[in-house]
């Protein structure tokens, strides 16, 4: 935006300097707002990292003679990263659910669950629900074979994003089926009691 100090004529795009890094800025739009205000709205690649600055030159301008300094703005794409509810990567869980959840740095468009690259050993994975939470969140859940031992590994790549060039290191849960242990009223295994009733408890490692 160029906010001058007292109303001003004849002000164009030609008027602003516009240079960028890497080929960075691919469209412009320019718009008068009022005597005092004009603005250049810059759109960038958002494949690439680089520099767009702005300055403002008389030329065309009346009363000439006006000048600004430069402006300049780094531009990055977003990141993501990738999370799950069992803990960090290379967790084990018994849980037959696993989230995984991507985590955007800004705001993005056109997640599917195509983005995410799911790979399982010994078939654990029977079915995966994907969702977008927000424009910086969304979850793949995956629901796993409970008679299985094995890894799931989710990463996310670029595809439909907007931006593009997103993407993720690869985040990896291993899955354990629960286990039981059985334990008695009476004591230990091999204990003699007395007792007409004795109670036997099934306890699982996990729900």
């Amino acid at each position: 935006t160029a906010t001058f100090s007292s109303s001003v004529t004849g002000v164009t795009e030609s008027d602003f300097n516009l240079a960028t890094t890497n080929s960075l800025a691919t469209s412009t739009t320019f718009n008068v707002v009022s005597g005092t205000v004009a603005t250049l709205s810059v759109t960038v690649s958002s494949r690439k990292n680089g520099d767009v600055s702005v300055n403002f030159a008389e030329s065309s301008v009346v009363p000439p003679n006006v000048a600004s300094a430069t402006f300049t703005v780094s531009y990055a794409p977003p990141t993501v990263a990738i999370t799950s509810d069992a803990g960090a990567t290379g967790t084990t869980t018994s849980s037959a659910t696993i989230v995984y959840t991507a985590t955007f740095s800004s705001s993005v468009t056109g997640v599917t669950e195509s983005d995410f690259n799911l790979a399982t050993t010994n078939s654990l994975a029977t079915s995966t629900t994907f969702n977008v939470v927000s424009g910086t969140v969304a979850t793949l859940s995956v629901t796993v074979s409970s008679r299985k031992n094995g890894d799931v590994s989710v990463n996310f790549a670029e595809s439909s994003v907007v931006p593009p060039n997103v993407a993720s290191a690869t985040f990896t849960v291993s899955y354990a089926p629960p286990t039981v242990a059985i334990t008695s009223d009476a004591g230990a295994t091999g204990t003699t009691t007395s007792s007409a009733t004795i109670v036997y408890t099934a306890t699982f490692s996990s729900s």
